[in-house]
């Protein structure tokens, strides 16, 4: 049981990292940055749609600094 508590506690970690990655590097607001961890914490079946919505983020950032390049 303990492994299975360590595995949540390490996913939700990398969660945060990179959260504090997108909040550190402009990409999120605190408040947009505040709303991903609520809901990555309350609901635990969508997390992959968190996950799906902070791809997109970075997609987005990606295709507008790959314009501003060209």
């Amino acid at each position: 049981m303990d492994s299975i508590q360590d595995d949540k506690r390490f996913k939700y970690g990398q969660f945060v990292e990179l959260l504090n990655t997108l909040r550190s590097e402009g990409l999120v607001s605190a408040e947009k940055r505040r709303e991903l961890d609520k809901r990555w914490r309350a609901e635990p079946v969508n997390r992959d749609l968190v996950l799906d919505e902070i791809a997109r983020i970075m997609e987005t950032v990606s295709e507008r600094q790959i314009s501003e390049e060209e």
